[in-house]
């Protein structure tokens, strides 16, 4: 058995995302879901190899704060993967994010709400 360890060949950057205030849960799953069509349509949508969508279950994460857990305040994360961090980034810095996409998750999202995190992975078990 080999010592495990962290990819290299490809990196993700994870997106903890927080709901506009006035935007019920519904519209917010919604307009997500709908904004995650919208960038497939961009041609920065071309370097990313993986976008994924997790949306908070809000009845469990209730039960998990009833039994004592720690519980997020967020409604999702979203998670990018690339072939490296300079080549995620360059989608922040695309004019078609700036014109197609902001201007989008204006609708419904909290963007000074939302906190970004770089992440190394490694995969150990994927069924």
């Amino acid at each position: 058995m080999s010592d495990p360890s962290l990819r290299t060949d490809r990196v993700r950057v994870a997106a903890f995302l927080k709901r506009k205030e006035g935007i019920s849960k519904e519209e917010f799953t919604r307009r997500w879901l709908l904004h995650a069509e919208l960038f497939k349509s961009t041609e920065m949508s071309k370097v990313v190899l993986k976008y994924e969508q997790m949306h908070v279950n809000d009845e469990t994460n209730a039960l998990l704060k009833g039994m004592g857990a720690l519980t997020c305040d967020w409604d999702g994360i979203a998670i990018v993967e690339g072939a490296s961090f300079e080549t995620i980034l360059s989608i922040l810095s695309s004019g078609e994010y700036l014109k197609v996409l902001v201007p989008d998750d204006e609708g419904y999202l909290d963007r000074a709400k939302t906190t970004v995190v770089p992440l190394n992975f490694g995969t150990f078990i994927d069924v």
